[in-house]
């Protein structure tokens, strides 16, 4: 039968062990945690460059769009204008020829 202090020198020995064995571990944790973080914020870095490329093009693609639209609406108030002058110029016309007309009658 083991002695008190032959029994003591092997519960410190395994908690010696237990407790290498457990600063072993948290250390690979730690490490782990680390690793899992660098490649969390290279991710994050990745996916926020991206949504920059993403939201630039978005910029870009609606100012095209916004000047799509203006030459668009310029376009339109020239044809309107057009269409006013030569409307104008029908009125006047047909007032010229009620007035020949009129003449004519009497």
């Amino acid at each position: 039968m083991p002695t008190v202090e032959e029994r003591v020198d092997s519960l410190e020995a395994i908690l010696g062990r237990f407790i290498i064995h457990t600063d072993v571990s948290l250390k690979r944790f730690e490490e782990q945690a680390e690793r899992d973080r660098q490649v969390f914020h290279e991710e994050m870095k990745k996916f926020e460059e991206r949504a920059e490329r993403d939201r630039q093009a978005f910029r870009e693609e609606m100012k095209k769009f916004e000047e799509r639209a203006e030459r668009d609406r310029q376009a339109f108030r020239e044809e309107m204008k057009k269409f006013e002058e030569r409307a104008e110029r029908d009125r006047q016309a047909f007032r010229e020829e009620m007035k020949k007309f009129e003449e004519q009658r009497g």
